[in-house]
């Protein structure tokens, strides 16, 4: 009887011994495997000159105005103007003339419309209040694109862009006003 429960305590210690084991042995290739970098990463870090000449490229809305955000906006103004003064890349400092920009008021994917290109978009308050009295909240969105935008078929999202191409894209929160009123427009509206 005494040999019998020693073995089964040696079986018990043994599987006890393996268990643990394992558990290490797990834990282990845990910790090292959280410590693996990818080769694509390994290769960026060691000066991938490729990758470094694609990062030096996107383009940066650096300066807007008014800044990115949510802005009040008077619904009596007669123009509002929202703008891009400082776009660039990371390096080189390109500018507008390098890229494609596309502004989107209200964007909807069932109605797709461009509301304006180019480095200022501006904003008829009036017209859209006058349209709309109900929404005093809207979303103005800005894209720049190095590689230009896809023209799809009629419906498509037009603010798709190329396989491979790089964008900047912000927006702003823009809540019409109503108080109060505005005595001198020209002052008091972008």
């Amino acid at each position: 009887m005494l040999r019998e429960n020693t073995k089964s305590a040696k079986g018990l210690s043994a599987i006890s011994l393996f268990i643990d084991l394992c558990f290490v042995t797990l834990c282990f290739v845990l910790a090292l495997s959280s410590c693996v970098v990818s080769e694509e990463i390994n290769r960026r870090v060691d000066g991938d000159l490729e990758f470094e000449e694609e990062i030096s490229s996107w383009p940066i809305m650096k300066n807007v105005k008014p800044p990115f955000g949510q802005t009040e906006v008077h619904q009596d103004c007669p123009n509002w103007t929202f703008s891009i003064l400082d776009l660039s890349t990371t390096e080189d400092g390109g500018g507008e003339n390098d890229y494609s920009i596309r502004w989107f008021l209200d964007y909807e994917e069932a109605e797709p419309k461009i509301d304006g290109v180019g480095m200022t978009y501006t904003l008829n308050p009036q017209r859209i209040a006058a349209q709309d009295t109900e929404d005093t909240r809207h979303i103005l969105e800005v894209i720049v694109s190095d590689m230009g935008f896809v023209e799809g078929d009629e419906g498509a999202d037009l603010r798709t862009i190329p396989i491979g191409a790089h964008t900047d894209h912000n927006s702003w929160i823009i809540d019409f006003v109503s108080e109060p009123p505005i005595t001198n427009p020209v002052e008091q509206c972008q």
